[in-house]
């Protein structure tokens, strides 16, 4: 129980910081990471505590296929209206990018998920799992429900 609470306390924090109307780190990429992924080759790239997702943007913007998550609801996708966060498995993707993967042939995996939903919480790891495990193989793709209606 007590880490329940304090997971609470935590995502209650980032909330309230990131329901505020201006951006907590502004809207432009960290310095350094705009630096360091200029110097490597464009790939997957994965943003844990993303927060706003300036970061996640600047990086899909470089053509990079951004994942990216955080623990708070209100900072994830405060960017959403920016078409190159859609690019992200994290918070979800495009219709356009859905029907993409469906013209492909690539094999792939959808998790239609919620924040709500407590199983769909308990197969997270089991999905990035098969993702990471089996990349050549197929693509782990995880949309949210809640965020993506189409």
């Amino acid at each position: 129980m007590k880490d329940h609470k304090v997971n609470d306390l935590w995502t209650s924090r980032w909330d309230d910081r990131y329901s505020q109307e201006e951006f907590a780190y502004g809207e432009e990429p960290n310095n350094y990471l705009k630096e360091q992924l200029s110097k490597l080759t464009v790939g997957s790239i994965l943003f844990p505590a993303e927060g706003e997702g300036r970061n996640a943007v600047f990086a899909a913007q470089m053509g990079w296929n951004v994942s990216a998550f955080d623990i708070s609801v209100e900072g994830k996708w405060r960017n959403e209206d920016l078409p190159e966060i859609k690019k992200s498995t994290s918070g979800g993707m495009s219709l356009a990018q859905y029907n993409e993967l469906l013209d492909s042939e690539t094999l792939f995996l959808v998790d239609f998920h919620t924040e709500q939903c407590a199983p769909c919480r308990k197969m997270e790891p089991y999905l990035k799992k098969i993702g990471s495990e089996w990349s050549d193989k197929v693509k782990v793709v995880r949309i949210n429900a809640d965020e993506n209606t189409q």
